[in-house]
């Protein structure tokens, strides 16, 4: 309710978006899940969290006529969910790259928060140890630019 509440009142009709969601559902909720057997695997449990999102992204496209839309990617800050962000991300990417440019991703953010072979975040964007300094935004205003 809340997403819709601030949805309905801060983006207005034919606006540029980008939609970034938080990490949450890649800490020990998919686990959980896959280990409760509502999964029959991690891939299941994202592809269930994914489909939620495309629907409600795609509805606001069409019901709002977005003009552009971006998908940022799952952030990799957490270094107990980076394993598993990085899996989300390869998997997001393909499912927003698959929708025929109706989405369009982020490219090189997630890469360029990450120090090289992705082990870690980078040190210059490490904030609070739970979100990431707003510097990382040029990173984002770098994919939107290529992008378009």
């Amino acid at each position: 309710r809340n997403f819709q509440t601030v949805v309905k009142e801060a983006i207005p009709d034919g606006a540029d978006v980008v939609f970034l969601f938080g990490e949450i559902d890649c800490r020990e909720g998919i686990l959980v899940a896959v280990e409760k057997g509502r999964y029959p695997s991690l891939a299941a449990g994202m592809e269930a969290t994914m489909a939620h999102f495309f629907a409600a992204v795609e509805e606001l496209r069409v019901k709002r006529k977005l003009n552009r839309v971006f998908i940022h990617p799952i952030v990799p800050v957490l270094n107990e969910t980076r394993q598993i962000v990085t899996q989300y991300n390869a998997l997001f990417k393909e499912r927003v790259l698959a929708t025929g440019g109706r989405l369009t991703w982020l490219d090189g953010v997630f890469e360029g928060l990450l120090t090289p072979g992705g082990g870690a975040l980078r040190p210059e964007y490490e904030f609070d140890g739970t979100h990431l300094h707003p510097s990382y935004l040029t990173l984002v205003a770098d994919a939107v630019d290529a992008a378009t």
